[in-house]
C-alpha cells in the first residue's frame, strides 16, 4: 500500500489569515484616539472657567423673565425719536433727555434687572437706569458728566458725580456693555460686564432720583443728548439662596473701593483745573 503525504497548504493558509487579522486589529487600536490626561485636564479647567464667568454675569440663572409688553415712551419734552420692540429699544438724541418707562408689575426689592446698552453717537450718559429701592428710586448712570462718570443718583442728596459710588470709566461708542442691578433690603449692587462696580449699603442712607428722571419711575432707561440702544431687558426675583449669598458679601470689594476713591480724586482734580466735570444736565 502506498503512503500518501498530507498537504500542508490548508494549515499554512489558516496561519496566514490569523496573522493578518492580528495585524489589522493592532492597527485599529493604534488609530483609535484616546484622551490624554492633559487633554482631559484642560477641558475640565475650561468648563470650570466658563461656569464661573456665567455665574458672575448672571447668565447661568434660569429664572430671568424678558421685560416686554409694558414699555412706553417717556415724555420729557424735547424728546428724540424712540422705538420699542419687545424688550429692546432705540433711544434718539433728546434735548436734553429721551427714554422709556415700564408700566407693568415691578417688585420694590429683592430682585435683579439686567440689560445691555451702548452709545451710538454723542458724549453723555447713554444709560440712566432708574429702578426702585423700597418706596424710593435711584438711577444708575453710565457715561454722565461729559461721557465717563458712573455712579448712583442720588444718595443722601448727592448725585452720581458727588457720592461714594462715583467713578470714572471709558465707555466707547458703539460698544455693548452688560448692566445688572440687584436690590435687597440691605444693599444695592451693580455690575458692568463681569465687574461689580457698586455695593452700597442701605442702612443709614436716603435714596432718591433727580427731579428730571421722574418720567422713568418706577423702572426706566433714559439717555442724555446722545443716541443709544438698549436690548435684552429682563428681570428676576431673588431666591432665598441669592439673599443668603448677598448677606455674606455686605462689605464692598477692595477693587471697587479703590476704583471709587481714584475716580473721586480724578473728578476733584478736574474741578480744580477748571475743566468741566459734569454734564449739561446740571445747568438746566
Amino acid at each position: 500500500m502506498t503512503n500518501r503525504t498530507k498537504s500542508t497548504f490548508p494549515c499554512f493558509f489558516s496561519s496566514l489569515l490569523v496573522t493578518f487579522a492580528m495585524i489589522s486589529l493592532s492597527g485599529f487600536a493604534q488609530d483609535t484616539p484616546t484622551a490624554t490626561p492633559s487633554e482631559s485636564s484642560n477641558s475640565t479647567v475650561e468648563g470650570s472657567v466658563k461656569e464661573k464667568k456665567s455665574a458672575l454675569d448672571g447668565s447661568q440663572v434660569k429664572d430671568w423673565k424678558p421685560l416686554r409688553g409694558s414699555w412706553v415712551v417717556a415724555q420729557f419734552g424735547g424728546d428724540g425719536e424712540v422705538t420699542i420692540k419687545d424688550n429692546n429699544a432705540t433711544i434718539g438724541y433728546g434735548d436734553p433727555l429721551s427714554g422709556i418707562r415700564w408700566e407693568g408689575e415691578m417688585p420694590l426689592e429683592n430682585y435683579e434687572v439686567a440689560l445691555e446698552a451702548r452709545r451710538m453717537e454723542g458724549y453723555d450718559f447713554f444709560c440712566g437706569l432708574t429702578f426702585p429701592v423700597g418706596e424710593n428710586s435711584v438711577s444708575l448712570i453710565l457715561g454722565g458728566w461729559g461721557g465717563g462718570v458712573l455712579g448712583i443718583s442720588s444718595i443722601d442728596g448727592n448725585d452720581a458725580s458727588e457720592n461714594e459710588t462715583s467713578q470714572f470709566r471709558n465707555f466707547d461708542n458703539k460698544k455693548w456693555f452688560r448692566v445688572r442691578v440687584r436690590v435687597t433690603k440691605d444693599a444695592i449692587a451693580c455690575w458692568v460686564d463681569d465687574e461689580q462696580v457698586v455695593d452700597q449699603k442701605r442702612e443709614g442712607h436716603s435714596f432718591d432720583i433727580r427731579g428730571e428722571m421722574e418720567q422713568c419711575v418706577p423702572l426706566g432707561v433714559a439717555a442724555f443728548q446722545c443716541d443709544s440702544e438698549i436690548r435684552n431687558m429682563k428681570i428676576r426675583k431673588l431666591t432665598p439662596q441669592d439673599l443668603t449669598e448677598s448677606k455674606k458679601k455686605e462689605s464692598a470689594p477692595s477693587s471697587a473701593k479703590s476704583s471709587n476713591a481714584e475716580s473721586s480724586n480724578a473728578n476733584a482734580s478736574r474741578a480744580e483745573s477748571g475743566k468741566p466735570s459734569q454734564s449739561n444736565e446740571e445747568q438746566k
